[in-house]
């Protein structure tokens, strides 16, 4: 009987086990052909940025900030050649955040592409096809799943914790002329159904006093505490958007543009 109960289990466990590869397995595999691609394009197109003097003098102006949070350097021509959607690259300095930055004509071109337009479940960072300006928008809006394995902008969830965010005060959007320093200013929960919370869908503003209103409430609604100038309406601003797992609340870390290098 007990050897009887004993096949039972081990045919059972095999049973459990064959499920679990058959439903699971190609996700697995999916996440590791993905962070296999973007470790292999950051090897080829990034290295430690140098210590230059401009860079110095920019990241003096944010306290508790030194050069261990300077920019990478980064080969736009290559990637330019690898996709003629990309257009910069996010650098959160201290985290696992460091992408490659596409930007199309539909927002879910790159839900589930990777930068080489194979369909990837974990997609790629892309920027609000309705940013029109190119990358310099009063309000530039980047886009990046959640993944479980951390991967895209999974650790944007950790800027909700108020040491953490003190402990990573800024971020790069390195563009193919340009390295724009954005401090982080106000991390929110945000309503994804709310297509109007900080003005029209959140990207497209009429005049100056319409985008003045959205920065108030993002201001107002941050969860964390972060000392800053007063925005004003002439300011830019990068927002930095994942999901959470709740559908009804995503995680937006915003930031103010507050220079910027060749």
């Amino acid at each position: 009987m007990r050897k009887v109960l004993g096949g039972l289990c081990i045919t059972a466990a095999l049973i459990i086990l064959t499920v679990f590869l058959i439903h699971y397995g190609p996700i697995f595999m999916d996440y590791k052909e993905s962070s296999d691609l973007y470790n292999g394009i950051k090897d080829k197109c990034t290295e430690t940025g140098t210590n230059d003097p401009e860079i110095s003098a920019l990241l003096s102006g944010v306290d508790h900030v030194k050069d261990e949070y300077a920019p990478i350097d980064v080969d736009s021509e290559k990637l330019q050649d690898q996709n003629t959607d990309y257009i910069g690259w996010i650098y959160v300095p201290k985290t696992d955040i460091s992408y490659p930055v596409v930007k199309s004509t539909d927002n879910t071109d790159y839900l589930h592409r990777d930068f080489n337009k194979q369909y990837s479940f974990p997609g790629t960072i892309f920027m609000d096809c309705r940013c029109k300006s190119g990358v310099l928008n009063h309000h530039s809006v980047l886009y990046g799943h959640n993944m479980n394995n951390g991967s895209m902008f999974a650790g944007l969830k950790s800027f909700r914790d108020q040491k953490y965010v003190d402990e990573h005060p800024v971020f790069w959007f390195i563009t193919p002329k340009y390295k724009l320093l954005y401090k982080v200013y106000s991390v929110c929960n945000s309503n994804p159904y709310n297509r109007t919370q900080y003005g029209i869908d959140g990207v497209d503003y009429k005049n100056n006093e319409e985008f003045g209103k959205a920065i108030e409430t993002m201001e107002k609604e941050s969860v964390v505490k972060i000392q800053t100038d007063p925005i004003e309406d002439t300011d830019y601003i990068m927002s930095l958007s994942t999901c959470t797992g709740n559908s009804s609340v995503r995680c937006i870390v915003h930031g103010v543009l507050i220079g910027s290098v060749e």
